[in-house]
């Protein structure tokens, strides 16, 4: 999958605040994440927020005609197809900041259909942490960035016998990494800019995956 992402600040707004506490800056970092979805199967994610709900129809406004999205929910896959246009139920299902969907593309699909471009605002220190459910999801980083999930990303490497599995769109199967002992069991899982994952945490519970990410 080829992406090509660009941050850049979007809004830097001044607040004027009475005594001398003086101004206070708030910066926001709007960006756009462009990838070009392979025919077939792969496993894409939201990683920016549009801040209006990150409905699938906003996120993903096209795809080429006859493609689909597989959510994987309670253990089922929720389908929802593009052909001239999304079916009704895009409107009102949230691929949400964080999460990770199939994106099913078609063979006959042109290349610059299969261009994905995601909008939106990066999530930044707290917003940018989250967590990661029990048993088997569908998930990805919160934040636009490629690197090692865990040395990089912050991913956490302490839920024991955890597994996590990476869609191979070559081999069209699963590349499998678990962890040992506080560390990945083999070689860690690196992941690109608008990648998701599959993670099978037997904990028990829910683990936070906290990033604590600012835009410098």
């Amino acid at each position: 999958m080829r992406t090509k992402s660009l941050l850049f600040t979007a809004a830097l707004s001044a607040i004027g605040l009475s005594g001398a506490v003086g101004q206070v800056y708030s910066k926001n970092v709007v960006g756009y994440i462009t990838l070009t979805a392979p025919k077939g199967l792969s496993i894409v994610a939201n990683q920016l927020d549009n801040k209006s709900g990150n409905l699938l129809k906003d996120v993903i406004p096209a795809l080429p005609d006859g493609s689909t999205v597989h959510f994987f929910e309670a253990g089922k896959y929720v389908s929802i197809g593009y052909f001239e246009g999304w079916e009704a139920a895009a409107a009102t299902k949230a691929f949400s900041l964080g999460s990770a969907a199939f994106l099913e593309i078609p063979a006959d699909a042109t290349d610059a259909a299969r261009k994905v471009t995601f909008v939106g605002e990066v999530a930044q220190k707290d917003a940018s942490n989250g967590t990661l459910a029990n048993g088997l999801s569908m998930a990805s980083s919160r934040t636009p960035r490629a690197g090692k999930l865990s040395t990089d990303l912050g991913f956490p490497k302490t839920v024991p016998g955890a597994f996590l599995y990476k869609y191979n769109t070559t081999t069209k199967n699963y590349d499998t990494f678990g962890t040992f002992d506080n560390e990945w069991d083999g070689a860690e899982p690196s992941v690109a800019v608008g990648e998701g994952f599959f993670f099978l945490n037997a904990g028990g519970s829910s683990v936070a995956w906290n990033q604590n990410f600012e835009v410098k």
